[in-house]
């Protein structure tokens, strides 16, 4: 057509295709070392990008932070467990577990342009992955302090002043400034585990997906459960989503989720903010496992990245394929965008 655009009819299909044969844009690539990268361990903000690698000769996780301008490495911070990773809305500073080996230390606020220690996060004890749970010395069982945790999902609050983090099946909440923790959810014995969560837009409620029971809201001054939605449903099949964020006129949750939780190719979802119903859905975005997915700084874009080898950009409105990058059959499993043009 123009541009390195390819268009092929074909008749025994009957449709016809639109190929793009341009270059993909990749405009540089910082070394680390061969490892493994765990989903949920990338943040970027202010031109720098933080995450958690896993080098194959080091069993610890080791926080790397890179300058998008410079396209170099600007520190490492060696000790991170668990995989989780946040960078704050301000894009001054970012939370992580600390610990090394199978010692699990607590959740520590750090900076993001050198990594040094802001505050740790109240409440909780450091333990030993190798030991019964009941020979954690000076840790007690959740909600009890202090508790042990595994750092798996942490999230800010929009205004930045919060930290929620799941414990488990349930959810703790911490002031970002004084480290001091918030509240802990009470334990429901019949949920397995927290899919995801989000803060509401005003920062004032924590919307939790879990499993098996679904959607509930919490107050995030007393942790209280303000509402329990239940099991979103599409075709008869529940949805367990990953909660990217609220839309640019904050009247759509945009997730990505599916009908299976392990091995699925995903799907987008829209929910409705006010009543948590399920409004559309989107389905087969990969053909791999959708493993990563990030929404863009105007909240007008979805990105996704699947062990397919592909990196999709969704419009965020009517879920149109906007752009694709493949990396070459290597599985992607961290995303984000630097600013509206840049991933």
């Amino acid at each position: 057509v123009d541009d390195g655009l390819v268009f092929v009819p074909s008749f025994w299909a009957g449709q016809a295709s639109l190929i793009d044969f341009r270059t993909r844009g990749e405009l540089g690539a910082v070394e680390t070392c061969q490892g493994t990268v765990p989903a949920n361990a990338l943040g970027a903000s202010n031109g720098v990008v933080a995450f958690q690698v896993r080098c194959a000769d080091d069993p610890d996780g080791t926080t790397h932070a890179v300058s998008l301008q410079e396209t170099e490495l600007v520190y490492t911070l060696p000790g991170h467990q668990a995989d989780a990773l946040a960078v704050s809305p301000d894009g001054t500073r970012f939370v992580r577990q600390d610990g090394e080996g199978t010692i699990h230390g607590p959740l520590s606020v750090r900076d993001l342009l050198n990594g040094e220690l802001i505050v740790q996060l109240e409440g909780l004890c450091t333990w030993d992955a190798s030991l019964p749970d009941d020979q954690h010395d000076g840790c007690e069982e959740f909600p009890a302090e202090p508790f042990g945790i595994l750092a798996e999902l942490v999230r800010w609050s929009p205004d930045g002043s919060m930290i929620a983090a799941a414990v488990g099946a349930e959810m703790a909440v911490w002031d970002t400034s004084s480290g001091r923790l918030l509240f802990t959810e009470a334990v429901d014995p019949g949920r397995i585990f927290v899919a995801d969560a989000i803060f509401t837009p005003d920062s004032r409620h924590l919307v939790v997906s879990s499993v098996p029971d679904g959607i509930r809201v919490l107050s995030s001054s007393s942790g209280r459960t303000l509402e329990y939605i239940g099991t979103l449903q599409a075709q008869g099949e529940e949805r367990f989503p990953s909660l990217l964020g609220y839309s640019s006129d904050e009247s759509t949750l945009l997730a990505v989720g599916g009908p299976q939780i392990v091995g699925a190719a995903g799907e987008l979802n829209w929910i409705d903010a006010d009543t948590y119903e399920l409004v559309r859905t989107k389905g087969q975005i990969h053909d791999g496992q959708t493993v990563a997915a990030a929404l863009s700084p105007d909240r007008t874009r979805i990105a996704t990245g699947s062990s397919d080898g592909f990196v999709r950009v969704w419009d965020a409105v009517t879920g149109q394929l906007v752009h694709e990058v493949p990396l070459d059959g290597v599985a992607v499993h961290g995303v984000a965008f630097v600013d509206q043009l840049h991933l």
